[in-house]
């Protein structure tokens, strides 16, 4: 098996903590029939051309635009499933970025995604790279110049998770341990590892998330945008109550 086994696997059995060391206790549902999503203005960042986004996902539609991340400036700069189920990743013009060959139609299991960013690199298949369960994706090759700035962490756009300003794309699923750090580019391996052949969460301590990154638990359901890397850098939520908390996680309920 590569891909995350699914919770209620383990959820019964006396083995289930000493599988996963380190635990997600909750999730956050994005409801795409009442619009919810989150929102924050990024500051300044420390490294615009480094960055590196961890989260752990579950789709729960398909055949739809799927918004997960989203900044206007320009043309609208996104992290997005297409309606053909492909990821498609663009930093920086709104029309630099690639597709996966993989589509995802899997509604049952979380995935974790990495996107990696450093645009100083010289070579061109360095400068972005997306990752599923540890493993990278084709399709995001050669399509971003050489010190391209990450407009996610441009200071004073406005970051949107699970929302499209200029387009109905909400997410509609659910998000866990949403990590950004601005200035580093971390390999899957800072946020997961494999075990028994099977990629699992990794306590994330030694992350350094520079000025504008964050770290989401939702943790809190009367505050589900506070970010928990000692930054500050707390998220706006919009039609979401302490209701979208939930016990779904990678390693916890089903």
């Amino acid at each position: 098996m590569s891909g995350p086994l699914g919770a209620s696997q383990f959820m019964y059995s006396s083995g289930a903590a000493n599988f996963y060391e380190y635990q997600i206790e909750q999730s956050v549902r994005f409801d795409r029939a009442s619009g919810s999503y989150m929102n924050r203005t990024v500051g300044t960042p420390s490294n615009n051309k480094i960055g590196t986004y961890s989260m752990w996902l579950k789709k729960v539609i398909n055949g739809v635009y799927v918004q997960l991340f989203f900044v206007y400036d320009g043309g609208g700069i996104n992290l997005i499933f297409y309606d053909t189920d492909k990821l498609y990743s663009d930093i920086g013009s709104g029309s630099d970025g690639g597709s996966s060959t993989k589509v995802f139609r899997d509604t049952q299991t979380w995935s974790h995604l990495v996107v990696r960013v450093d645009t100083t690199q010289s070579a061109n298949n360095d400068r972005v790279r997306v990752y599923e369960n540890g493993t990278q994706l084709d399709g995001f090759t050669g399509t971003v110049g050489q010190n391209t700035v990450y407009k996610h962490n441009k200071s004073g756009n406005v970051l949107y998770f699970g929302h499209n300003t200029g387009a109905t794309y909400n997410f509609d699923g659910y998000m866990a341990e949403v990590i950004f750090t601005d200035g580093q580019s971390y390999a899957p391996t800072q946020f997961g590892e494999t075990k028994n052949g099977v990629w699992i969460p990794k306590d994330p301590s030694g992350t350094t998330f520079g000025n504008n990154g964050f770290h989401l638990k939702f943790a809190n359901a009367s505050s589900l945008g506070t970010d928990s890397s000692g930054n500050g850098n707390n998220f706006s939520v919009t039609n979401m109550g302490a209701d979208h908390q939930t016990l779904q996680s990678p390693t916890f309920g089903s």
